[in-house]
């Protein structure tokens, strides 16, 4: 891998499941600047998964009234 091959890149990863996740993380550690893009409402999903994705600094937007 590349240090730093998406560095300052804006990037939209959609689902916020177990691949979303991981991708996420992955181009955050490349240097994205990474939004997660999911259609269930947030309350509905690992509370786990949303505080490491915060905690790694992406950004993440749930349901779909927020995405309109």
């Amino acid at each position: 891998m590349n240090k730093g091959r998406y560095e300052n890149q804006n990037i939209a990863v959609l689902g916020a499941g177990l691949s979303g996740n991981a991708a996420a993380l992955l181009l955050r550690s490349e240097g994205a600047q990474v939004t997660v893009l999911d259609s269930a409402e947030e309350k509905k999903l690992l509370k786990s998964t949303l505080d490491n994705l915060r905690a790694h600094g992406v950004r993440a937007i749930f349901s779909r009234a927020e995405l309109k």
